[in-house]
């Protein structure tokens, strides 16, 4: 869930590096970051997420497994 998602963001397991902002307008904005975690393990990560009202909507990531 949304929540469970959440949580384990807040839990410490992980830890960004080098976030960019890619692109951003009005409507959405494409982020990218390295992502770290506890057990050694490193991912690329880009998210794409719309907005509305001011705020995020919507958000699609797709992450890529990065040598240790």
């Amino acid at each position: 869930t949304k929540k469970d998602v959440i949580n384990w963001i807040l839990s410490g397991d992980l830890v960004r590096e080098k976030l960019r902002i890619l692109y951003e307008n009005d409507d959405v904005a494409v982020e990218h970051s390295f992502v770290s975690f506890k057990d050694g393990n490193r991912q690329a990560v880009l998210g794409f997420y719309t907005k509305k009202d001011g705020r995020l909507y919507t958000a699609e990531t797709g992450a890529t497994n990065v040598e240790r």
